[in-house]
C-alpha cells in the first residue's frame, strides 16, 4: 500500500515552486527594467545632445539674423540719409520752381516712408527677441504733443480734414517717460487716423489729466476719427502683427501691418495698452492711459542749448560715403561753420594728430573701411593720453540703429550719439552744446 504524502509537505512544495517562479519572474523583469533604464538614459543623453546642438544652431541663427538686420539697417539708412537730406534742401530752395519743389517734397516723403518701414521691421525684430527696452527721461508733455501735431498738419491740410487738438491745461509741464517711444505711439495712431479718414472728415486728438498727486499723473490720450472704421470681427485681431484692413492684393493704404502691434508692445512696457472703439463706415477711437512721474523741472541740457543758434565750432567729420560727405558740406555751409572731412579711420586719426588744437569736436562714423570708428576713437584717446591733451568730444555716427548701440558707445567713453539719417535739430543741439562761447 502506497503511503499517502503529507499534506503540509505538498503545500510546502507548491509554495517553494511558486517562490522560485516569482524570483525568476522578478529577475527577468528586473533585467528588462534595467535594459529599459539603460535605453532611456541613452535616449535622454541623445536628446540632450540634440537640444544642445539645436540651441547652438538657434544662437547662430539669432546672431546671423541680428548681424543681417544691423547690416541691412546700415546699408539702407546710409543712402537714405543723403536722399532725405538733399530732398529737404531742394524742396526749400528758392532756385526751384513750384513743380520741381513739389517733386523734391515727394522724394523726401517717399524716403521717410521707406525709413519708417525699416524702423518697423527693426522694432518688430527687437520685440520678437525680447530686446526692446524703454528709456525714460524728463520731457515737456505739451511740446511733445504739439510737435507731433505740427508734423502731420500738412497731411491733414491736403485732405481738408477738420482737426482739433485739446490739451488739458492741468497736465504737469514736465513728465518722466520714454519720450521717443511715446512720440512713436502717438504718431502712429495719428498717422493711421489721417490715412483712413476720407477727405473733409474730422479728427480729434485729446490729452486729458485723469488723476494727479504729488509725484504721479495719470494721462489719457485719445485719437478719434470719422474714418472707415473697423469691422467688429477684426477689432480683436487688429493689434496682431501683419494685420491690415485691406486684402493685400487690393491695397489702398500702404504699410507693413506692424505699426499697431509695435505700439501696443511699447505701451505694455509702459504698463498700458491700446483700447479700441470702432464702428464700420463711421469712425474709430484709439486711446491709452499713461501713468508717469511728475518732474519739477526739465533737463538742464534742454534749457541750456535749445535756443542757442550762434555756433562757433570747428568740426572734424569722419565719413566714408561720398553722398553723405556732400550733404554734410551743404549743411555746414548753411550753418556757416568750418568742416574738415576725413574719408576713413586712418585719415581722421592723421588729421587730428597733425593738428589737435584745430578741432573742437569729432563726428565719427562707426562703419568705415580700413579702420572703423571705434578703433579710430581708441587711437585718438591713446594719443591724447600720451601727449597729456584734454579729450576732444567725439560723437558716434551710425546708420545701424540697433538696440544697445548708443549705450555701447557712451559706455566706451564717447561723448554722444547721432543716428542716421541725421536730424538737423539734433545736430544743432549737439553743435550748440560743444560750441565755444
Amino acid at each position: 500500500m502506497i503511503e499517502e504524502q503529507n499534506p503540509w509537505k505538498k503545500r510546502f512544495e507548491r509554495e517553494r515552486n511558486a517562490r522560485k517562479e516569482s524570483e525568476a519572474l522578478l529577475e527577468e523583469k528586473s533585467i528588462e527594467l534595467w535594459q529599459i533604464n539603460q535605453d532611456l538614459e541613452k535616449e535622454v543623453e541623445k536628446r540632450t545632445k540634440d537640444l544642445e546642438i539645436a540651441l547652438i544652431e538657434a544662437n547662430k541663427a539669432h546672431k546671423a539674423k541680428s548681424d543681417f538686420l544691423a547690416n541691412m539697417s546700415h546699408e539702407i539708412r546710409t543712402p537714405l540719409n543723403a536722399i532725405i537730406g538733399f530732398a529737404q534742401y531742394l524742396s526749400k530752395s528758392e532756385k526751384l520752381d513750384t513743380k520741381d519743389s513739389k517733386y523734391a517734397s515727394i522724394i523726401e516723403t517717399s524716403a521717410v516712408s521707406l525709413l519708417s518701414i525699416i524702423n518697423d521691421i527693426l522694432d518688430f525684430s527687437k520685440i520678437e527677441n525680447g530686446n526692446f527696452e524703454i528709456f525714460k527721461n524728463k520731457c515737456e508733455a505739451y511740446s511733445l504733443c504739439k510737435n507731433i501735431v505740427e508734423l502731420f498738419s500738412q497731411k491733414m491740410g491736403e485732405k481738408y480734414i477738420d482737426f482739433n487738438f485739446n490739451f488739458d491745461e492741468n497736465i504737469p509741464k514736465s513728465i518722466v517717460t520714454d519720450e521717443v517711444r511715446l512720440k512713436q505711439v502717438i504718431s502712429n495712431l495719428l498717422s493711421n487716423a489721417i490715412k483712413f479718414t476720407q477727405e473733409e472728415g474730422s479728427i480729434v486728438f485729446n490729452v486729458k489729466l485723469i488723476e494727479k498727486n504729488d509725484n504721479l499723473a495719470l494721462l489719457l490720450f485719445e485719437i478719434i476719427d470719422t474714418g472707415l472704421g473697423i469691422p467688429k470681427e477684426k477689432i480683436s485681431s487688429i493689434l496682431d502683427p501683419f494685420i491690415q484692413l485691406e486684402n493685400v492684393t487690393n491695397k489702398q493704404h500702404v504699410g507693413t501691418g506692424l505699426g499697431l502691434s509695435i505700439c501696443n508692445n511699447i505701451l505694455k512696457l509702459l504698463d498700458s495698452k491700446i483700447e479700441i472703439e470702432s464702428e464700420e463706415n463711421k469712425g474709430s477711437k484709439f486711446s491709452f492711459y499713461l501713468e508717469c512721474n511728475i518732474s519739477s523741472e526739465l533737463e538742464e541740457e534742454i534749457e541750456e542749448y535749445e535756443e542757442e543758434e550762434n555756433y562757433n565750432i570747428n568740426v572734424l567729420l569722419a565719413e566714408d560715403n561720398s553722398a553723405n560727405q556732400e550733404l554734410m558740406k551743404l549743411v555746414f555751409k548753411e550753418l556757416e561753420l568750418n568742416l574738415t572731412i576725413a574719408t576713413n579711420g586712418f585719415e581722421v586719426i592723421e588729421k587730428y594728430i597733425h593738428n589737435p588744437n584745430l578741432y573742437d569736436i569729432v563726428l565719427m562714423d562707426i562703419n568705415m573701411p580700413e579702420i572703423n570708428g571705434i578703433e579710430a576713437y581708441k587711437e585718438i584717446r591713446a594719443f591724447e593720453k600720451k601727449k597729456g591733451l584734454d579729450n576732444i568730444p567725439i560723437v558716434a555716427l551710425t546708420a545701424n540703429a540697433i538696440k544697445g548701440d548708443k549705450e555701447r558707445f557712451i559706455d566706451l567713453g564717447m561723448n554722444g550719439y547721432l543716428s542716421k539719417p541725421i536730424k538737423l535739430p539734433e545736430l544743432k543741439t549737439l553743435l550748440s552744446k560743444y560750441s565755444k562761447k
